[in-house]
């Protein structure tokens, strides 16, 4: 079967945080405004011993606030995910499972500049002293992150002793063990990632 969506949605009224605040006398928050569309596809095909699942996805979020407009930070151009599912035999199902994302809009930095903070001016001196690295960020959301994809792997058994029905399996996340970001480490550079390769074994029991 498939199934084909489309959306638009317009926001006229969104609550965010000011960016142009300086005193305290600026309020917090500010009316933005917003727009989504996309459109999602989903194709399957079932037939024993096998059952396959296509969904693609294509979305663009805008928001505007203060005269800005720029994507949010959950903004993903095109998802694409992939499940398969084979019946070995009874009660054994073998399932593999692949993601594709494009990457997600983030703030890069652009440089540092030292600041001295007065507040402990009798405590230390400040002669020659360059003060902490402060980070100069650039556009709102103007670089996007890299691309992210794993494929995931599932054997589980499905069986009953007597009034104990249980489900035995062993998994394994990003097979081919992708480096996938997590975050920057804005201050050290350092580049942290998600979960590399990571079996795991389970066993579920219920008393019925």
């Amino acid at each position: 079967g498939t199934e084909i969506q489309v959306y638009h949605k317009n926001y006229r009224s969104l609550v965010a945080f000011n960016r142009d605040k300086v005193d305290d006398s600026d309020p917090d928050f500010v009316t933005g405004r917003g727009s989504a569309y996309g459109a999602e596809a989903m194709v399957r095909y079932g037939e024993a011993p096998i059952d396959l699942y296509l969904a693609y996805s294509f979305a663009r979020v805008t928001l505007t606030q203060t005269g800005l407009t720029y994507a949010p930070r959950y903004d993903r151009r095109h998802t694409i995910k992939a499940l398969g599912v084979l019946a070995i035999f009874r009660g054994l199902d073998l399932s593999m499972r692949w993601e594709f994302g494009t990457g997600f809009p983030y703030t890069p930095t652009v440089g540092f500049y030292d600041r001295l903070k007065f507040g402990d001016y009798f405590d230390r001196g400040f002669l020659g002293d360059t003060g902490p690295a402060y980070v100069m960020l650039g556009s709102k959301n103007a670089l996007r992150l890299p691309a992210y994809h794993r494929l995931d792997a599932s054997l589980s058994y499905r069986f009953g002793l007597g009034p104990i029905s249980g489900v035995a399996g062993v998994h394994v996340l990003n097979i081919y063990d992708r480096r996938n970001l997590f975050y920057f480490d804005r201050r050290t550079g350092q580049r942290i990632d998600m979960l590399r390769v990571y079996p795991t074994a389970t066993l579920e029991l219920t008393w019925q």
